[in-house]
């Protein structure tokens, strides 16, 4: 979640300065919070309501350490301000810090595992801290402290708890979101093995990668006109192993892609909702009689860079996770592949559509996806595991 285009991990004092020159109010994505505490039960709960709350509904920042303005009337008007005394009081932050993302973990189910802080801002005197909670796109998530079984939501007027019947939608709608993720993924995989979007690619063996944002599925919100944005994505996501590429409008959105050489082809497919998708030839060697094989070290270093090149461009649109990452490979059968092993092995079969997995963010989650990934594809060509010395690249 992104505060006025930032990450909570970049605010800066001048920040905080601005909400409160600005008069920011709060919203259904921002709460201002003037105390800090998690010494006792009631506080542990209230906290958990409040971040399974945002977390529920569209995601959200807490902001501790500032307070609400008052109207002429007493009432809490959202406006924020500076305390006369200090509600923060942290004396070791990167301690209550681990101890709030524990809390969080233990008692909530699913677990919430992907909370964001800020720095501890010290503001004209006075201490303060964001946490930046993301939005679920999975089961709705329950506060479990205590054998409490509370599942809470956010309007504009604060937090509520969760009927039946909204719970029931709440799920329902999730699931149907990551439904068309892969509805969409595999009708992409369709087309371009059957030659329906580029000519021939889908008769030479190919890599195609998907990641879906689902935050921002389905909202056309890159328009692709001539800008200093346009020249920059061009740039930041040029296709697999190419030295020279072209680019150009198409309905999908915006495609850049490699000069073809023979068989060896490569683009980057950007969607008007940012969903990219990644397709390439150039990572198989082709041998004189016209045959086949395919490096595992340059299968991964490859993937790695396209995905790493994605998030970043993901940072600089402000798209935000979780995001669906696939990964299919095409006409494989027979080909042999080689990784850190002596012994060359090779794919049985001709097509390979691995599980979408779905990470909530590049920082907190990749590493782990990747190497799990990583694994399946060793394991499909009949090898144990991904040698160690590529999985300690990711």
């Amino acid at each position: 979640m992104l505060l006025r285009g930032k990450k909570v991990t970049e605010l800066l004092n001048a920040d905080i300065l601005s909400l409160i020159d600005d008069q920011i109010p709060e919203s259904l994505t921002l709460d201002y919070k003037r105390d800090f505490k998690l010494k006792d039960d009631g506080e542990k709960s209230e906290f958990l309501a409040d971040i399974t709350a945002f977390h529920n509904t569209e995601g959200g920042i807490i902001i501790f350490g500032l307070e609400d303005e008052k109207n002429e009337n007493n009432q809490n008007t959202g406006i924020p301000k500076l305390p006369s005394e200090n509600g923060v009081l942290i004396d070791n932050y990167d301690n209550e810090k681990n101890k709030i993302e524990e809390i969080v973990r233990n008692s909530t189910d699913p677990q919430l595992n992907h909370l964001a802080f800020s720095e501890l801002l010290v503001v004209n005197g006075c201490k303060v801290f964001a946490i930046s909670i993301p939005k679920n796109l999975s089961l709705p998530t329950r506060v479990s402290f205590r054998k409490s079984s509370k599942f809470y939501r956010r309007g504009n007027a604060g937090k509520y708890l969760l009927g039946t019947h909204e719970l029931y939608s709440l799920f329902i709608k999730n699931m149907e979101i990551r439904e068309k993720a892969k509805e969409f993924i595999y009708s992409r995989i369709n087309e371009v093995r059957n030659n329906h979007f580029w000519d021939n690619i889908g008769l030479v063996p190919g890599i195609l990668i998907h990641i879906i944002p689902l935050s921002n599925m389905g909202n056309s919100t890159l328009e692709f006109l001539p800008s200093t944005a346009q020249n920059d994505m061009i740039q930041m996501l040029s296709p697999i192993m190419s030295e020279g590429y072209n680019y150009n409008h198409c309905f999908e959105g915006f495609i850049i892609h490699s000069h073809p050489y023979n068989d060896l082809y490569s683009y980057n497919l950007i969607f008007r909702d940012g969903s990219i998708e990644i397709f390439t030839t150039g990572v198989f060697s082709q041998d004189g009689s016209g045959y086949y094989s395919l490096s595992g070290e340059l299968l991964a270093s490859c993937l790695l860079e396209q995905l790493k090149k994605a998030f970043v461009y993901f940072s600089t649109i402000e798209v935000e996770g979780p995001f669906c990452i696939s990964l299919a490979l095409n006409n494989l059968e027979g080909v042999p592949f080689s990784g850190s092993y002596r012994q060359r092995k090779s794919f049985r079969t001709p097509n390979i559509q691995f599980p979408v997995i779905v990470i909530q963010s590049f920082e907190q989650d990749f590493k782990k996806a990747i190497a799990s990934m990583f694994h399946v594809i060793w394991q499909s060509a009949g090898y144990e595991m991904c040698p160690s010395d590529i999985l300690q690249k990711i």
